[in-house]
């Protein structure tokens, strides 16, 4: 059975993008499950229990099912990076089985994520896409594994660029971002290249 997962931020007494979530989900559900979905997002997520003021929603759903459940989230700081070259990896969907990412993080020093490059061309982070400061722009991999939320809105607001980048030319930038949707991109940390 496909199952998949939405993660979406509660900040601000409020759940952020969620047209852009409900059209993500959408888009799964055709592509993969031959359906539409039938419920309306918004409907259905009343406000998280608790009153941590930045909660993640995350949502288990496919064909015939819908599961969400709140957890209180903080936002991290990687010690480091390590670059991982894997021409296999597909994660174009938002599936719930991450194994073949999660054995790449196991296999990374302890507090470091990956940066996977997929046939040549640099693409994302274990749980974020990346924006790199190229001097002028904040640029993000033009293929990614994954094309998230926060990135399709940074997109739409031309907050962003898209640009092929490879292994190569992460050296012409001098810093990086990790984005998703827990992690905007005014809040998201900001690490130096080769540190």
């Amino acid at each position: 059975m496909s199952r998949f997962i939405e993660s979406i931020r509660w900040e601000d007494g409020q759940y952020h993008l969620l047209q852009y979530h409900a059209a993500r989900m959408e888009k799964t559900m055709q592509d993969c499950l031959g359906t539409r979905m039938k419920y309306r997002l918004e409907e259905l997520l009343a406000p998280p229990p608790g009153n941590h003021p930045l909660q993640k929603c995350r949502i288990l759903y496919g064909k015939d099912f819908f599961q969400a459940e709140w957890l209180p989230y903080q936002r991290k700081m990687h010690a480091g990076h390590k670059v991982v070259h894997d021409d296999t990896l597909d994660y174009s969907y938002k599936y719930a089985d991450r194994q073949a990412i999660d054995r790449h993080v196991r296999q990374a020093p302890e507090n470091h994520d990956v940066i996977f490059v997929r046939k040549g061309l640099v693409t994302d982070a274990s749980y974020s896409n990346l924006v790199f400061f190229d001097g002028e722009n904040w640029v993000t991999p033009q293929v990614p594994l994954l094309p998230g939320v926060m990135r399709a809105f940074l997109l739409d607001a031309g907050t962003i660029l898209e640009g092929e980048i490879h292994p190569d030319d992460l050296g012409k930038s001098t810093v990086f971002k990790k984005i998703n949707a827990l992690n905007p991109f005014e809040s998201a940390p900001v690490y130096f290249i080769g540190k």
